[in-house]
């Protein structure tokens, strides 16, 4: 069975001698024969084509309409035009022009715009072969010294395509006011790795950082169940010191703990950010469902405040539903305890903005 096996290897080895000693033009004959009658040769011969023409006319067409995109449109889904071969023959087309732009450039240490626009085309490139290490090279080749952003682009890639353990070596060290963002990708290749202790310090750490309600849900998840009881607590005293008062809220809402939500807002209610729309608006109307009417309140007077003290017309429609909310919570409240009655503060909203008449026009209508 050996020798069959010898002999089958070396008549293939003579064939494809006699194949490579043919003549080019022969060669293409056979090829276009072969494509004729099998439609596997036919496709790859399609797509070879495709890979050839784009090539040629990249610089005559796509240069052109560089300006709309079309070529970053094109290159992005490139995988659907191109087999393997064709991703690499694009890609070795830019890493020429990399090339021809870095010696250009040569020590001068400056942006260059053909530099990034070489990089980013093999950038899509990679991202179409699945290949992180493709972009790595390339970035490297311009910034040896890669700054935090780069870092990070390097360890999203290597993760996204299943090579959590090579994201490791871009993520070590702090990378300053990125850091919340390295974490998080460190966050994401310890769970690809199956790595659950350096998991859950990650996650602990971010809670930490942030406070907010889908951290603590994060560590919370990565513990085991004995240890849960003992996050929570954690998470309900740092609700309560959060420097931010709708961060802090809102994590003891996820906590169950309504009533010192309501409390933390009625004592920092002059701290609320009331332009934070997105975060304000889902807090007060989880706090009216829990009948907690006064945080409720101190939630709708920071947006209305924050409208009018900007004089920002568009959102005018805003604030004067958020007054008419008020006047219907003034109707269920029976004590404002320290809080300033709803007739005192809507006179001092009249006092300080009652020449925007097009927000109490919307009032009266």
């Amino acid at each position: 069975m050996a020798k069959k096996k010898d002999s089958a290897a070396t008549t293939l080895d003579e064939r494809l001698e006699a194949l490579r000693r043919q003549p080019k033009e022969e060669l293409v004959a056979l090829l276009a024969e072969l494509a004729a009658t099998n439609s596997e040769a036919e496709a790859r011969l399609a797509r070879h084509a495709l890979a050839e023409a784009f090539l040629r006319t990249d610089e005559r067409f796509f240069e052109q309409a560089d300006e709309y995109g079309a070529r970053e449109a094109l290159l992005e889904h490139a995988d659907l035009l191109f087999d393997e071969a064709g991703l690499r023959a694009l890609a070795s087309r830019f890493e020429a022009d990399l090339t021809q732009a870095l010696h250009a450039r040569g020590a001068a240490e400056r942006h260059d715009h053909a530099v990034y626009k070489a990089a980013a085309a093999i950038g899509f490139i990679a991202d179409a072969a699945r290949d992180p290490d493709l972009s790595t090279r390339t970035t490297l080749r311009y910034s040896p010294n890669p700054n935090p952003l780069q870092k990070e682009h390097f360890a999203e890639r290597y993760i996204r395509y299943g090579r959590p353990g090579e994201a490791l070596a871009w993520l070590d060290g702090e990378w300053g006011f990125r850091e919340e963002g390295r974490e998080r990708l460190l966050a994401e290749a310890f769970a690809a790795l199956g790595d659950t202790a350096r998991l859950r310090a990650v996650r602990q750490a971010l809670f930490e950082r942030t406070g907010s309600v889908t951290d603590f849900e994060a560590w919370r998840a990565s513990l085991p169940p004995a240890d849960r009881a003992d996050a929570t607590e954690v998470a309900r005293q740092r609700g309560k010191m959060h420097d931010d008062p709708i961060t802090g809220a809102r994590l003891l809402l996820a906590l169950g703990d309504d009533a010192v939500a309501e409390v933390l807002l009625l004592a920092r209610h002059a701290t609320l950010q009331g332009g934070d729309y997105d975060r304000l608006v889902p807090l007060a109307q989880a706090l009216e469902k829990k009948g907690r009417l006064l945080g409720t309140i101190v939630c709708y007077r920071a947006l209305l405040a924050a409208i009018l003290t900007r004089a920002y017309a568009r959102a005018y429609g805003h604030a004067a539903e958020y007054l008419r909310t008020l006047r219907r919570l003034d109707a269920r409240v029976d004590d404002y305890g320290s809080l300033t009655p709803h007739q005192a503060f809507e006179s001092s909203i009249r006092s300080m903005h009652g020449r925007k008449v097009s927000f109490w026009n919307r009032i009266r209508a």
